[in-house]
This record gives C-alpha cells, structure tokens and sequence, in this order.
C-alpha cells in the first residue's frame, strides 16, 4: 500500500511540477521563423526601429556570430523577469549554441521591468577587467 501512495505521489510531482522545474515560462512567444532579431509583442516599437535593430543585428551576427534580439511584451504574467529573459535565450537559441554568444534585450512594457541577458560567450565583452573592477 505505502509503495503505491509513493508511486502515485511521484506521478502527481512529475505531472504538476515538472514542466514549471523545467524553467519552461508560461507566456514565452514562440520562436519566430524569420526576424528573429527584434519580437515587438507588446506593440511599442516603430517600424523604422524595428528596421534598424534588424540591420544592425543581421550585420553583426554575419560579422561575428554573436545575436542580439530585442523582445517587448506587455508582461511576464508574474514570473519574474531572470527566469524569463533566460527561457527565452535558451528556447530560442539565441547565438551560437558552441560559443554561447546570444544576448537578449527583454522590456515588459505594463511591468515596467528590462533585462538584458547574456550568453557566456559576451561576458568577456559586456564585464569590466579585473583591473576596472579594482578601482571602484
């Protein structure tokens, strides 16, 4: 009797708690086929913005591999914004999956949150030097 409470009990864990341990964000959009570089789902970008964003991260990614994606959305239905930003990096494959180079600029526009997430491979790019980090 005791193993099949503990077999059903690890059923019920698996099916309500499992997708959420997974870091899967509920109202993540899904990965576009096309213009991955800049998602305005919340509406706020210009259409010239969005020209821009995408000629500046379309030549940078030939240049270097390293993607920039810009995504708006009107909110994180409560998840918090580091749990967000960093299902939609890894969902999405931003940047290349070897050198782990993809930055993601997230807005929640209604709650009123940014991030930018970064891909191991930018650190070296995005942190002060030791030496930087020394003086202040």
């Amino acid at each position: 009797m005791k193993k099949k409470l503990l077999w059903l009990l690890l059923v019920l864990q698996v099916i309500f708690f499992l997708p959420w341990g997974l870091g899967q964000a509920a109202g993540i959009p899904p990965k576009p086929a096309r213009d991955i570089y800049v998602v305005d789902e919340a509406g706020v970008l210009s259409s010239r913005t969005k020209q821009i964003i995408l000629a500046y991260s379309s030549a940078l990614a030939k240049r270097t591999k390293t993607q920039v994606v810009v995504l708006t959305v009107p909110t994180l239905d409560g998840e918090s914004i580091e749990d967000y930003g960093l299902s939609v990096l890894r969902e999405w494959g931003i940047g290349d999956k070897k050198e782990n180079n993809g930055v993601l600029l997230l807005v929640a526009t209604k709650d009123r949150k940014s991030r930018i997430e970064v891909g191991y491979g930018c650190l070296l790019y995005t942190s002060p030097s030791p030496r930087d980090r020394q003086k202040s």
